[in-house]
Order: structure tokens, then C-alpha cells, then sequence
């Protein structure tokens, strides 16, 4: 138990240091207001993508782990339609919250945030992609595999703060947002590659799948 965890709780430091960081450097360079703004719609996408994505993985891991243990392939067609319904459902959060931004944001906080709506589409798409990246590492759990997946990690991070340095005092926090994008691209194409990784050592049946 202790060897499968400890990835995990390294995961968590990699997150908090891509989250806490991204708020220090928008203080640095960015007016308060625009802060809480970012915040705000931050909040506004991420919650009810994380929400939604947690809900379909209590579900759907338990039968995945009775069923398919040790990842010999059996469910290669649950795990696709698994992912189709993380997308499908993370696409209607996000444009819906990127539509409504004008009429949302005033509901949850007040209108003097309003001004930056347009940021909640490269946040909603960003939090969709680093949720996708987070269901991409189940093939590793499954190997009991979960360090694999610790470079795709420290490429989200190092990413999200390269990218702030040189993109929030050009763009404001249009560019934290821009930011925010290409990161969660960066780790979804990470932990794909890392799950190629694994293919050799799969069972015949998931590598042709």
C-alpha cells in the first residue's frame, strides 16, 4: 500500500506547486481584481468539471478493478465509452459555462467581476484536458504502474510556470489563461506517451486493441 501511495502524494505536491505558483505569479503582475477575477472563473469551470469527472470514476473504477485487475485487456471497449462520456459531458460544462459567463459569474460573486468572461473558454478547456489526463493514468493503476506517470506531472507544472513567466506580463492574465491551456495540452500528450510505454508490456490483446 505504502509503494502505490507514495506517487500520489508526490502527484499532490506537483499540483499544489502548479496551483499555489500560478497564484503568486498572477499577484506579481496582475492587479488584485484581476486576481479574484481569475480566480473566480477558475473556479466556475474546475469545479463542476472535477465534480462530474469524480462522479463518473466512482462508478466506473470499481467495476474496472474487479473486472480487470491486473489490465489484461478485457475492457478496452468500457474504457474508451468510459473517456467518451468524461468528454462528452466535460465539453457540454465547459461551453455552457463559457456561454453563460455574463449571466453566471454575477450569481456567484457580483458583477464587478465581470470583464474577463472570455478567459472561461481557455480555462474551461484547460481544466477538460488536465481531467481527461488525470482518467489517462487508469491503464498504470492498473499495472500498479502509478510512477509512470510522475514526468507527465513535472511537465504540467514546469509548463504552467514557463509559460506564466513569459506569457502574464505580455498578455496580463489573458496569458495565465493561455498559459493554463497549453500546460493541461502538454500533460495529456505526456501521459499518453507515457501509456505507449506500457503497451510492451501489456498483454497482446490491449497493445491491438
Amino acid at each position: 500500500m505504502m509503494t502505490y501511495a507514495v506517487p500520489f502524494v508526490l502527484f499532490g505536491l506537483l499540483g499544489a506547486v502548479g496551483s499555489h505558483g500560478e497564484r503568486l505569479i498572477l499577484a506579481r503582475w496582475a492587479t488584485w481584481s484581476e486576481v479574484g477575477s481569475y480566480a473566480l472563473m477558475s473556479q466556475l469551470v474546475m469545479a463542476p468539471n472535477v465534480l462530474f469527472v469524480g462522479v463518473v470514476n466512482q462508478f466506473y473504477f470499481p467495476l474496472i478493478f474487479q473486472h480487470d485487475p491486473d489490465g489484461t485487456g478485457k475492457v478496452v471497449r468500457s474504457f474508451r465509452f468510459y473517456l467518451f462520456l468524461s468528454v462528452l459531458g466535460i465539453v457540454v460544462i465547459t461551453i455552457a459555462a463559457a456561454t453563460l459567463g455574463e449571466f453566471i459569474i454575477p450569481i456567484f460573486s457580483s458583477k464587478a467581476f465581470l470583464g474577463h468572461e472570455h478567459l472561461l473558454w481557455f480555462l474551461g478547456i484547460s481544466a477538460g484536458l488536465f481531467c481527461i489526463g488525470q482518467q489517462l493514468v487508469l491503464p498504470g493503476l492498473r499495472m500498479n504502474k502509478p510512477e509512470i506517470y510522475m514526468p507527465a506531472k513535472f511537465i504540467h507544472s514546469g509548463t504552467l510556470l514557463a509559460l506564466s513567466f513569459f506569457l502574464l506580463p505580455r498578455w496580463g492574465i489573458d496569458g495565465m489563461g493561455v498559459a493554463s491551456l497549453l500546460a493541461s495540452a502538454a500533460y495529456v500528450c505526456a501521459t499518453l506517451l507515457a501509456n505507449t510505454w506500457l503497451k510492451p508490456t501489456m498483454n497482446p490483446a490491449v497493445s491491438s486493441a
